[in-house]
């Protein structure tokens, strides 16, 4: 008997934090301090301002429309085709953080452990099997693994938090400079660290009461990781010794707080922090893999993609397993492809995301001004599709400061999408 158990509300929110607190907040907070200093949080605070309406216009598209999926959105004001695009885009950058977050677990872990008998590729593709085989044993459990790595996530973001006010530096506020360039700069990996909000379109037929809950789940938990991100990366440098800064590398950057607030670290001390900050990492990409599997069962369950039957049968624990080897296949391209390059990972999901939040924001548009009819849906829709042109250009721009290989990458994965859509409606014509 297939298993049809329901996630609430809460647990709804632990997935969504569980994603949008992964990696990225450990990550950044180096790069951000190089480049931009004490106004480090600026390109949190940028982002988090521009996805408000963005964030009402998906929220309200998951509490109006029945199918509340990325596809199902999208799908009667845009299209099969864009919806089918739509879903096809987020469906295959989401991994890409996966295995940023993956691979900042496995750098901390040969880091500490020099003599493990593993390779990075191999330590992270050993990390993407596991969570595959956890994956397969359903939502109830998955749940459960879930809230596990929320416990655990809280302890360095708190610590970094409650520490960075305790061990204050007046002077690293004596001569602070703002430069508008540097912090555009970094504007796509501000957005990384949001991604993940809109989880709840990928769970959408699986949370109780979808409707009410999976809106309140997007709302609630983008509020919880703005002011999450604000605090702590102005804590981080409140504390920062800032004559070291120049010369550490970004994944070391919670390895400097640490030296900064203790002259002598204990090593036990650090390596328990950094487990806790790993495991952070770990449970960001567990929840990536939990969700967006659901993204292409979706476009299988609607017959848009080769061996749609196939890839919609489940487990007797109501996993459709075939789209869980997809994404894990999709994690080992992304690892072989870019030698799990993060900056690049980073910017290919930014960009693929961003062109899912587009084209829902589009449909919305489409919606406010047809059917609701009312100014302040009309008004919302045209600051968040500004939001939107907004973060496609700073994804743009990432691409010509960081190198165009991630614009190529998912460039490429678009066709294959758009391809197999082809090859699948040929077929349905014939």
């Amino acid at each position: 008997m297939t298993e049809t158990y329901k996630l609430s509300l809460f647990s709804a929110i632990i997935i969504n934090l569980n994603i949008m607190l992964g990696v990225g907040i450990f990550l950044n907070c180096a790069l951000f301090t190089q480049q931009a200093g004490f106004f480090g949080f600026v390109p949190y605070l940028t982002v988090g301002i521009l996805l408000i309406p963005l964030i009402i216009a998906m929220a309200t598209l998951l509490n109006t429309q029945t199918d509340g999926t990325f596809y199902g959105v999208a799908h009667k004001q845009l299209g099969k085709f864009w919806a089918f695009l739509s879903t096809w885009s987020y469906f295959t950058a989401k991994p890409a953080s996966a295995v940023v977050m993956i691979t900042f677990f496995c750098d901390l872990l040969r880091g500490f452990f020099p003599s493990i008998p593993f390779s990075l590729t191999s330590c992270v593709l050993i990390i993407i099997a596991i969570f595959v085989m956890l994956n397969l044993l359903g939502m109830r459990i998955g749940r459960s693994i879930q809230l596990g790595f929320f416990v655990l996530k809280l302890i360095p973001i708190l610590f970094v938090i409650l520490a960075g006010f305790w061990f204050l530096n007046p002077h690293n506020f004596a001569h602070v400079s703002f430069s508008f360039a540097k912090t555009a700069a970094i504007l796509p990996m501000a957005i990384y660290a949001f991604v993940g909000f809109e989880a709840s379109f990928s769970l959408n037929k699986h949370i109780k009461n979808a409707q009410k809950n999976a809106p309140r789940a997007v709302i609630i938990s983008y509020l919880i990781v703005l002011f999450t991100h604000l605090f702590y990366q102005i804590a981080y440098y409140g504390a920062l010794n800032l004559a070291e800064l120049m010369h550490a590398k970004h994944a070391d950057g919670i390895l400097l707080f640490l030296n900064s607030i203790y002259t002598q670290l204990a090593p036990h001390v650090q390596a328990l922090f950094y487990l806790c900050v790993g495991t952070s990492a770990l449970g960001g990409a567990y929840g990536i893999l939990f969700s967006n599997m659901w993204n292409l069962y979706e476009l299988a369950e609607k017959k848009l993609l080769p061996l749609s039957q196939k890839i919609t049968n489940k487990n007797n624990r109501g996993i459709a397993y075939w789209t869980l080897f997809a994404e894990a296949a999709l994690c080992t391209a992304y690892v072989i492809t870019t030698q799990a390059n993060k900056a690049i990972l980073q910017q290919v999901n930014a960009f693929g995301c961003t062109l899912t939040y587009t084209l829902s924001a589009l449909a919305f548009a489409i919606i406010a001004f047809t059917i609701i009819k009312k100014r302040w849906a009309q008004t919302v829709s045209i600051f968040a599709l500004g939001t939107c042109t907004i973060f496609i250009i700073s994804c743009i721009n990432g691409f010509r400061v960081f190198g165009p290989t991630a614009l190529y990458v998912f460039t490429g994965l678009l066709f294959v999408g758009a391809l197999l859509f082809s090859i699948q409606t040929q077929k349905k014509a014939t």
